[in-house]
This record gives C-alpha cells, sequence and structure tokens, in this order.
C-alpha cells in the first residue's frame, strides 16, 4: 500500500461520515433521545480521528504522485485541495473539541445543554460542505475530466 492509497482510504472516512452522522444527529433532535446523542458523537470522534489521519497522509501522497510523474497528476489541483483539505481538517479539530466536550458531560451523568447540541449540529452541516468541496478538488487532482468546466468540453 502506497500513500495515495492510505490517504483515499481514510478520507473517504470523515466525508460519508459527517454526512451519516449529521442524519443521526438530526433525528436525535427530533426525538431528543440521548442514545442517538451518544451514538452521533461517538461516530464524530472517530471521523476526527480519521481525519487526523487523512490530512496528515496528504504530503506524502502528494510527495509519492509528484516523484513518480503519475499521468494526469495536476500540481495546481493538487495545492487547491491541499488549502481546502486544510480548512476541513481545522473545522473537524474544533468540532472534535466540541463533541469531547459534551462526551465529557454524558461521562459525568450530565446532559450537554442545549445550545452545545445546536452548535454541534451546525458545526457538522457546515464541515459536511467543506468535506464534498475537498473531495470534489481531490478528485481533480488525479482525473481529468472533473476539471472541465462545462459538460461535454474537451
Amino acid at each position: 500500500m502506497n500513500p495515495v492509497h492510505l490517504h483515499v482510504m481514510m478520507v473517504h472516512l470523515p466525508v460519508i461520515g459527517c454526512m451519516g452522522v449529521f442524519i443521526l444527529l438530526l433525528a436525535a433532535h427530533w426525538k431528543k433521545d440521548e442514545f442517538l446523542f451518544k451514538l452521533s458523537y461517538s461516530l464524530l470522534l472517530f471521523c476526527t480521528v480519521s481525519c487526523v489521519v487523512a490530512y496528515y497522509s496528504g504530503p506524502a501522497a502528494y510527495h509519492f504522485l509528484e516523484e513518480s510523474a503519475a499521468p494526469n497528476f495536476s500540481e495546481a489541483e493538487a495545492e487547491v485541495h491541499a488549502t481546502v483539505g486544510q480548512a476541513a481538517f481545522a473545522g473537524m479539530m474544533v468540532l472534535g473539541v466540541a463533541v469531547l466536550a459534551a462526551m465529557f458531560e454524558f461521562w459525568q451523568g450530565e446532559k450537554p445543554s442545549s445550545w452545545h447540541r445546536r452548535v454541534i449540529l451546525l458545526l457538522t452541516f457546515i464541515l459536511c460542505f467543506v468535506f464534498i468541496w475537498a473531495a470534489h478538488l481531490g478528485g481533480q487532482v488525479r482525473r481529468p475530466e472533473l476539471r472541465s468546466t462545462t459538460i461535454g468540453s474537451q
């Protein structure tokens, strides 16, 4: 397994995970179900850990593709992807801290406040879009057909 394989495998976890957890969080808010909140927060912590691995495997994947003279590799697209990836990583770290604080409250036998839960829901919603954007840009690094600006253009 090379660094590109590791990076591609790991980036899918926070991208898909964030969207799935957002749906779970909506259900938890709607049903006021503490189990769903705990499950959602646990999954968000898992997404945070996978985001760390994905973020730190990115530079190795970049250098591997650069040194191997991979066909269709675009350094410019990789730089843009890396910039948005940094924003996604920073946002996930903020969300991870907020979720960890909520989990500490659960572990102490308390319930997180409603504003804390809403902040986590809002951050998760925002990160869904940042992750989707970063993933799209990551696809453009190796897939030239995704780089075109109009449908059917060559």
